[in-house]
Formats: C-alpha cells, structure tokens, sequence
C-alpha cells in the first residue's frame, strides 16, 4: 500500500523493521535455545525455542513503525494519539496472546516487546540521523493512482488477512487435561515395528520445516550412549548456548580445534535433541563428523530405552542461505556419514548388534540452512552393549 501510495521511504522502513527484527529474534533463539512451555498448557502447537516471542518482537517493530509513520504526517494531534494507542493496544493484545495460546512464557513476550521496540527506535533514528528521504529515491509510477484505488486494494487485503485468520483459529481448542509423560513399555523384539509405525521419522529445523530423516536408532541408556561414543574417540558436545557459540566463534577464528563445540539443534516431535556427539576432522573447527540424538518415551521390556538420531559432516563454514548467519555446511551424502558412525561404533566394540531398515522413501532435500542433501531413506538400528 505504501508503495501504491508513492511513499517508497515509508515502504522500505517497514520492510527494514521486519527482516532486522526477525533476522534478530531467530539468532537470539539459537542462543538461548528455551523449551517450549508444556504442550499439555498449549492451545496451539508451535514448533521452535521459546525465547523471545516472534510474535511479541515483530509486533512491536512493525505496528510501532507505521504507526510512527502515520503520526509524523497527521495534522491533528488527537488523531497522533489515536494512532499510536491504537498501534500499543494491537501489539500488547499480541503479546498476550502468545501466553493465553500456552506457546511463550511471559518472560518470551517482554522480551520480544524489548527487542520489538529496540528496533522501532534504530528505525526512528535511521530516518533522522541518515536522512534516508534525501538519499534513497525510487522512480514514481507512470500513472498517479488515485486515493480510492489506493483504499481499495488496502480494503481487499485487509479483507484477505482477516478472512484467513478466521480460518486458521475458528476453533481453538481448550488445554489438554493436564497430564504427566508415560513410558511405553515393549518387547525387544518390536523395536523394529515401533520405529517403523509409532515413532517421528523427520526430523524439523527453527521454523517447522522438515529436514534430514532419522538415519540412526539406538537401544540402550543414556550411559550407554555416552560411553559407547566416548570409546570410539567422539566428545560430547556442549549444549548449544552464548558461551558455547562464543567459544566456536572463537576457535573457528583461531583455527583452533573445539571438541565439544556447539550443534545447532533440531527438532523431532518438537522437542530439541537432547544429546550431540562430535569428532572432529584435523587440529581446527571446521571440519568435523557430529551426531544428533533424541529421546523417545519407549523402552524395552528388559529396560532399554530407543534414542533416534541423524548424522551429518561438517565440511566447511558458510553463511546460511537462508539466515544469512554463520554456521557449518554439512555434506550432502548423509547416508556416508551414517556408515562412518556405525564402523566407528563396532570399530571400539560398542555394538551388541545391528540392523538396516527401510524406514523413509530415497529422497532429496534440505535442511534449515539450505544446504541439500540425499539419502536413500534407511535407518541402522544399533543395540548397545548392556555389559557397559
């Protein structure tokens, strides 16, 4: 609408208040890497870290930006007030919201109503200290449009959002009854039949979207796991958070070694993976082979619990194509380095047994980076050692 109007400035302050506050919510996610409140508590289901609220964050950036930009050209000063009341009441009932939905704690939405606002003022002092009217110019269209086309097209579209959230949230559900996590109980000889029909099989990235498929599962505890890895050379990675990516900054920039630096995580079933294994490649921190493993609420009869994982080799940095921040590229044959960690596994004498299985279609596809990659949709399934 901004840019049917002619008012270009107006049209890229908007866009900049967006991608700034978003490109900053999403890292700030990463680093925190806050859990969910409890699923039981939700009335939507929202994929992701917790901290700050999205929502909360944009709301403020964006709403406080247009309606700065509709009360510097008012001419009276109720309609000022009015503007920017309304604009505060719209970004609280947002924040509000996200806690009422049971998806953020409260803590989420001041956050990103202080990085929404934060954005808000650069924004504001953008305009005045970089006089961005007298430097950036756009041609004009050929035609003037007139002022009712203009609040026509803003009318339909209007129309249109309103209409798709009726859809979205016409029936919201009440909270689950509160209930606690039980363990599913099964014989050792349905491991095989429970991953194939009753557990997740993709695993998701920051935003939802699906990435590499689970490629390894394991039966044992977790200090099995732990021992297990530890025997074959790799070192636990430390949970992904400031002071572990500070410490990976550092080292990459020192092409130093770091052992237990920080996986980015993912998501299965919504939850973070709860445990990640490294073994880097030569003495810096670019190269490296690494292990995701989650959780599950299954165990074997004998007490053995199934850990699902996906493997992957860091091969380089890259600025994500996606995020446009730094991170690792993973290789693209993901199915090379699932065959690396089960040889490294049976290579220390860490595996009591092992069996391929179908588990997903052969396919091509990318992760929450961008980066592709292939695999041919099987799954090894690795029984540790109980003597451990």
């Amino acid at each position: 609408v901004a840019l049917l109007a002619g008012r270009y400035t107006d049209a890229v302050l908007l866009f900049l208040a967006l991608a700034a506050s978003e490109l900053f919510v999403q890292a700030t996610k990463l680093l925190v890497a806050r859990p969910r409140p409890p699923l039981e508590d939700a009335r939507i289901v929202q994929t992701g870290f917790s901290f700050p609220s999205g929502h909360a964050a944009l709301a403020a950036a964006f709403y406080g930006t247009a309606a700065y930009l509709l009360a510097r050209g008012a001419r009276w000063s109720a309609l000022k007030v009015f503007v920017g009341s309304a604009a505060a009441l719209l970004v609280v009932g947002i924040g509000i919201s996200r806690i009422y939905l049971g998806v953020h704690y409260p803590t989420d939405v001041l956050a990103g109503w202080t990085l929404g606002v934060f954005w808000l003022a650069v924004i504001v002092l953008t305009e005045h200290v970089w006089a961005v009217r007298a430097h950036f110019h756009l041609p004009r269209l050929p035609v003037r449009l007139p002022r009712a086309v203009i609040v026509a097209v803003a009318g339909v579209l209007t129309l249109v959002s309103v209409g798709y959230l009726a859809i979205t949230y016409a029936d919201i559900p009440p909270p689950l009854p509160e209930a606690a996590q039980t363990t599913t109980v099964i014989a050792p000889a349905e491991v095989e039949t429970t991953v194939e029909t009753r557990l997740p099989h993709y695993t998701e990235g920051l935003t939802g979207r699906l990435q590499e498929p689970v490629s390894l599962v394991f039966v044992g505890t977790r200090a099995q796991l732990e021992q297990s890895f530890h025997a074959a050379g790799w070192t636990e990675a430390q949970p992904f958070g400031f002071n572990a990516v500070l410490g990976g900054i550092s080292a990459a920039l020192g092409q130093r070694g770091d052992p237990a630096g920080p996986v980015t995580p993912s998501f299965l079933a919504d939850e973070p993976n709860a445990l990640a294994f490294n073994l880097p490649v030569g003495d810096t921190f670019a190269q490296r082979h690494h292990v995701r493993i989650w959780s599950t609420s299954v165990q074997t009869s004998d007490g053995q619990p199934i850990w699902l994982a996906t493997a992957s080799f860091d091969q380089g940095f890259e600025l994500a194509h996606n995020t446009w921040l730094p991170t690792h590229q993973i290789a693209p044959n993901v199915d090379t380095e699932r065959a690396f960690v089960v040889s490294s596994l049976q290579t220390a004498g860490d595996v009591a047994q092992s069996d391929t299985i179908q588990l997903v279609p052969a396919e091509f596809g990318y992760n929450f980076d961008g980066d592709p990659f292939f695999t041919d949709g099987q799954a090894v399934l690795i029984t540790l050692p109980t003597a451990l």
